[in-house]
């Protein structure tokens, strides 16, 4: 059964993410990370309209939600994943190496041995 993921809801919690957060760069997604002092990790997703219509921008938020609740994720951060343009055209498995990849670059996941990369 996979874990719930604790969400970023609030506007303000997003903007302090990205004012205060440390950005990492990919060609799938952005990621904008600020510790917190709770003992988990919050996670949000940002979905632009350059992405299209509301159905794909659906689509790529369901495919990252999907993608990050399959990871463990070291606990005392707060996450902002926002999809690239890009993001919208990538099979899953591609989208899911390019994101787990991101997530290994800004030291995030927890263990590395149960990530499963590249496919559901």
């Amino acid at each position: 059964m996979a874990r719930k993921l604790m969400r970023l809801k609030r506007s303000e919690e997003f903007d302090a993410c990205y004012s205060q957060g440390r950005v990492y760069k990919s060609h799938v997604a952005v990621l904008h990370v600020l510790p917190n002092d709770l003992p988990y990790t919050r996670v949000g997703f940002s979905v632009s309209k350059r992405i299209g219509t509301a159905v794909r921008r659906n689509l790529v938020r369901r495919r990252l939600q999907a993608i990050v609740q399959g990871l463990y994720l070291l606990p005392g951060y707060d996450v902002v994943v926002a999809a690239r343009v890009r993001a919208r055209d990538l099979p899953f498995a591609e989208l899911s190496k390019g994101v787990v990849a991101l997530f290994r670059r800004a030291g995030l996941l927890a263990r590395a041995s149960d990530v499963r990369e590249g496919g559901a």
